[in-house]
């Protein structure tokens, strides 16, 4: 028979062996969930990443009068003949989509709306945008994700009178969307995820909660063990 001090043996050193993992796993967690707020993808890191062969992810591209425009997971590239040019401006930037008229460049990003024009880079939107398309009359039609659409003069400001509305569209769309079947694996994702439980407004600030939780219950665990062997140590000093 399995004694009760060898249960407590299995119990404590898995807890221990994944001590550092766990918190990793709940301190990422946190940060992830809060990443709308805190920006995280905005901060370049200062170390270089891994540039082997194959990792460059291309998403878009759009000929301009001065290079074709490449649109990358990794950044911005202008390819000239043989020539290549990487516009520093926008390195490490997730590069959805592109619209160009002339040598202007508009450029869709995951760290916002933004224009090249020349040498010179601007940004025109900090929001997360996912498309970017020139329409007639000198308007952009700016896709936002989950925030729908918008439509900004080229200067990146929202254009509000004399224009045509995409608000049916939208709607059109979230009704065809909520009546697509709900799966077995999208209620796990939404159960693991806390959409199920909280709506997808609070889903951040619930996986944000628990793994703030997570993060105390292995901190404090950490504190108590080290704690529970300096005092069998303490005891173990005879007295003098």
């Amino acid at each position: 028979m399995i004694s009760y001090k060898t249960k407590r043996l299995w119990h404590k050193w898995p807890g221990i062996l994944f001590l550092l993992p766990s918190l990793i796993i709940s301190l990422t967690a946190v940060l992830l969930a809060l990443n709308g707020l805190l920006k995280l993808d905005r901060v370049i890191l200062p170390w270089p990443a891994n540039n082997a062969s194959g990792n460059i992810e291309i998403k878009s591209a759009v000929q301009a009068s001065s290079g074709l425009f490449t649109g990358t997971k990794q950044g911005l590239y202008i390819l000239n003949g043989n020539q290549v040019t990487k516009v520093e401006e926008l390195s490490g930037y997730d590069i959805r989509s592109m619209a160009t008229d002339g040598d202007t460049v508009w450029i869709a990003s995951k760290q916002g709306l933004w224009k090249h024009n020349g040498d010179r880079v601007v940004n025109l939107m900090k929001a997360e945008v996912f498309g970017v398309t020139l329409l007639p009359g000198g308007h952009l039609l700016v896709s936002m994700g989950k925030n729908g659409y918008q439509i900004t003069d080229l200067s990146g400001r929202e254009a509000v009178t004399g224009l045509p509305s995409y608000g049916t569209t939208e709607a059109v769309l979230s009704h065809f969307a909520s009546s697509q079947p709900y799966t077995l694996h999208k209620l796990v994702v939404d159960l693991h995820t806390g959409e199920a439980l909280v709506g997808r407004k609070l889903k951040p600030w619930y996986i944000a909660v628990t793994g703030l939780q997570m993060l105390i219950l292995t901190v404090t665990g950490f504190w108590l063990l080290f704690k529970k062997k300096r005092n069998k140590l303490i005891n173990r000093v005879p007295a003098g």
